[in-house]
């Protein structure tokens, strides 16, 4: 076998094993926000449906610009049209399932690429699991959707390189996103975390 056979396994293994865990998590996301989506709606939902189910489309963007709704007009936009079949609490909450969805994975990409992969896994397994997380992207409101449109922009500017430890090349260390955070004048606790990662200087 020679060297470059040798490599291409070892890239496929780095990566499989991984890509399966992710696999899982999102899958057992999926299985827990199904359940809750279900739920009655609730509080701030209310005043979501309130505005879908009683305005066409132009009328619900009006009505999100007037004091009646301080939330940009995005998700209401897209509760409108997922709801065009019926105004249920499912098809009212689908823009936020499916941004919660989409969360899983697109977290480990991008802890891949800052945090390293063990550090990426562990993400990836708080944003499938936990309660907010769940509680929010089975709510018909904005918030899980702003989590994915915060988070996906960020994905072009960051290099795709394997990292070759738990905290990875392109990590929160001397060559990654803190040093750049904490050069700003305001962020002192930044550069404190700085310093205690591993490779960074003191």
């Amino acid at each position: 076998m020679d060297a470059a056979s040798s490599t291409r396994e070892r890239l496929a293994a780095w990566w499989a094993l991984p890509a399966l865990i992710v696999a899982g998590l999102t899958a057992v996301g999926i299985a827990v926000r199904v359940v809750v989506v279900q739920d009655s709606l609730f509080a701030d939902e209310l005043s979501t449906y309130w505005i879908v189910s009683t305005n066409g489309l132009g009328g619900v963007i009006s009505t999100v610009h007037t004091n009646a709704e301080i939330t940009p007009p995005l998700y209401f936009v897209l509760a409108w049209l997922t709801t065009r079949l019926d105004v249920t609490a499912e098809l009212l909450r689908a823009p936020s399932f499916v941004a919660g969805i989409a969360a899983i994975p697109l977290t480990y990409v991008l802890g891949l690429r800052t945090v390293g992969r063990r550090a990426a896994l562990v993400a990836t397994a708080i944003t499938a699991l936990a309660p907010f997380a769940i509680f929010y992207s089975t709510e018909a409101r904005g918030y899980e959707l702003m989590v994915v449109l915060v988070r996906a922009p960020a994905l072009p500017s960051i290099p795709i390189t394997p990292p070759s430890s738990p905290w990875g090349p392109s990590s929160c260390g001397s060559s990654g996103l803190i040093p750049k955070l904490a050069g700003r004048p305001f962020s002192p606790t930044l550069r404190r975390l700085r310093r205690s990662l591993p490779g960074s200087p003191g």
